[in-house]
């Protein structure tokens, strides 16, 4: 029987997904423009201290981040932008500090540092 109200239902579009070698070609190239470098998600700033330098050494380096950010995100991160092999990464905290502005006290802004360690032989130059 005809029923002139009933909808009809919309054709199901299916979804195309990527190939596990086209993902694994897109992480090993080192990202080159600053649209790659957005599509991160957040900015990879390196936290340059005498302490995080000396570091370096070791094949330890340390960059700030936002305060969201987990370590599997951080290891996609640092492999896309500088194409090394990421080994470990370690991430902490610091404490929030309180600052006063004459009768006005607030606190500074809070971030994240990770210390990602590279593979042997590989180094990560910051320019």
């Amino acid at each position: 029987m005809f029923n002139p109200f009933k909808k009809e239902k919309p054709a199901k579009v299916e979804k195309k997904r990527p190939a596990a070698r086209e993902i694994e070609t897109a992480v090993k190239a080192p990202a080159k423009t600053i649209k790659e470098f957005r599509a991160l998600g957040f900015s990879l700033v390196p936290h340059l201290t005498e302490k995080a330098m000396a570091g370096g050494a070791g094949q330890w380096y340390a960059f700030r981040l936002p305060v969201a950010v987990n370590k599997f995100a951080v290891k996609q991160a640092v492999e896309k932008r500088y194409g090394v092999k990421v080994i470990e990464v370690r991430t902490l905290s610091p404490r929030k500090r309180r600052v006063r502005r004459g009768r006005i006290e607030g606190q500074s802004p809070g971030f994240k540092k990770a210390l990602v360690k590279v593979k042997k032989g590989q180094s990560i130059e910051y320019t």
